[in-house]
């Protein structure tokens, strides 16, 4: 939301202490269950201020997720702007972005605290149920934090479409939301919704000003999902330790080849406790941790496997960059096969028989011959150019489904019917040309395909330039 300028002063004025009246007794019937969340959690909410051109200032909401500074809002509060955070009983505190997914409206920011923040726990939003109740912690129109409550409206709603067309499209695959009634307005976006038990269940995000007590909120399973992407410590640091853990735990999922964690003896199934000695408690928790180190620092990972507890050495590695290949032997296009059927997401192509293949100079669906309006699915394949060795956003939009795959390897689901959805990765990537595979069905309606790069911390996009073997 856009505000005229505010003065420093001003900013230094807002205050989240109480007024300094005598509090009421613990027994008081005042003391209800959503003040002692408030209590217990409410310092975990933050005002967000970003500087935006003429003179304005955007005002939004976050939530302090790791004590270190990491606090978590929506993507379209901070952009690419500047700003500051009032967290409480501090001055203003300037942040710097993190990590930004622009498709799922999320974004992690950090501040340079004087002592720890407090932090709100991360639940779960798969099991929401409809009636529950929760509240909303944000800074409405700038004026600070503030809390109200409601219920969860419904736990898994689809925002701006009917759901007499969406009963057409039982296996839409779309983002769902949570919508909920408690008084929420411009400036609560990215703030927390909380449940009964004090932890955060959703980011909100938005509303229907048309409509009364239609609120919006990101599902923090979502968030669960993105953690890694959003700090991505291995990457930027340019360091391996080969682990992958499930997610929102600390148990092992998967172990890669070659890595120091496999010689080190690190199996999945381990739960990693503790990084040299700070504890690990969530992911949040294992991926700040190695953020803030160094490639060829030696690390001591602590452990449990079953009942045992161990702890290993582990050296962080330089991160394995695959390098890219010559654009020699090889022009600018892509190969496509084309299958007819209806689809409801990406089929075993091997088991398929192509009515149709050839050569596009550019991933452009209007530029394939015949393309039929509906019920078809095509197979697209060559090579991607990287322009130099960096970390890259990888992203993948598609009216229907689409999956893309880079040197072999399942990079982004963006599966199941759905409208234009946007779903992406952050790899680093050698200069050069990677082999790359995109997936893509149409049921009915638009269509439509797009694949774009973004070097890692710009919000500036391209369409990458692919390549294929002159014998295609």
């Amino acid at each position: 939301m856009r505000r005229n300028a505010l003065g420093l002063g001003f900013l230094l004025a807002l205050s989240f202490a109480p007024c300094g009246l005598a509090a009421p007794p613990n027994d008081s019937p005042r003391r209800t269950h959503n003040v002692a969340i408030i209590e217990r959690c409410g310092a975990s909410v933050v005002a967000v201020f970003t500087f935006g051109k003429e003179n304005t200032v955007n005002v939004g909401s976050g939530s302090a997720i790791h004590r270190d500074g990491y606090i978590l809002t929506n993507d379209h509060v901070v952009q690419d702007r500047q700003g500051v955070v009032l967290v409480r009983d501090q001055p203003p505190l300037r942040f710097r972005t993190v990590g930004r997914l622009p498709e799922k409206d999320l974004a992690l920011i950090k501040v340079e605290s004087a002592r720890p923040l407090i932090t709100v726990p991360l639940g779960r939003s798969d099991d929401l149920l409809a009636g529950e109740p929760i509240l909303v912690g944000g800074n409405p129109g700038g004026r600070g934090v503030v809390f109200s409550a409601g219920i969860i409206s419904s736990p898994n709603v689809m925002a701006g479409t009917s759901a007499l067309a969406m009963s057409n499209f039982p296996d839409d695959a779309r983002d769902r939301m949570i919508q909920f009634d408690a008084a929420s307005n411009p400036g609560n976006s990215g703030g927390p919704l909380i449940n009964a038990e004090g932890q955060q269940v959703g980011v909100v995000v938005g509303k229907i000003l048309q409509e009364q007590d239609i609120n919006f909120a990101v599902p923090i399973d979502r968030v669960q999902q993105s953690i890694h992407e959003l700090i991505l410590p291995e990457e930027r640091g340019n360091f391996w330790t080969g682990i992958d853990l499930e997610i929102a735990s600390t148990r092992i999922r998967r172990v890669r080849d070659g890595s120091s964690a496999a010689r080190a003896g690190l199996v999945p199934g381990d739960t990693i406790t503790a990084l040299g000695n700070t504890p690990v408690n969530n992911g949040v928790d294992f991926y700040v941790d190695l953020a803030g180190r160094r490639q060829n620092e030696r690390v001591q990972v602590n452990f449990t496997r079953g009942q045992e507890t161990r702890e290993v050495p582990l050296v962080l590695e330089s991160y394995p960059t695959l390098a890219g290949l010559s654009a020699e032997g090889r022009e600018r296009g892509l190969h496509y096969r084309m299958y007819r059927g209806r689809f409801t997401k990406c089929p075993d192509f091997d088991k398929l028989t192509p009515v149709a293949e050839g050569s596009i100079a550019s991933l452009k669906l209007g530029a394939i011959e015949s393309l039929p309006d509906d019920q078809y699915a095509l197979v697209l394949e060559g090579y991607v150019d990287i322009p130099e060795t960096n970390v890259w956003a990888v992203a993948i939009g598609s009216d229907d489904g689409s999956r893309l795959y880079l040197r072999g390897d399942l990079l982004i689901s963006n599966d199941g019917p759905h409208p234009m959805q946007w779903s992406s990765r952050r790899l680093r990537l050698g200069k050069g040309l990677h082999p790359i595979r995109v997936e893509f069905f149409e049921v009915t309606g638009e269509a439509d395909l797009q694949v774009t790069l973004g070097q890692d911390g710009s919000n500036i996009t391209q369409i990458p330039s692919f390549f294929v073997d002159k014998s295609k």
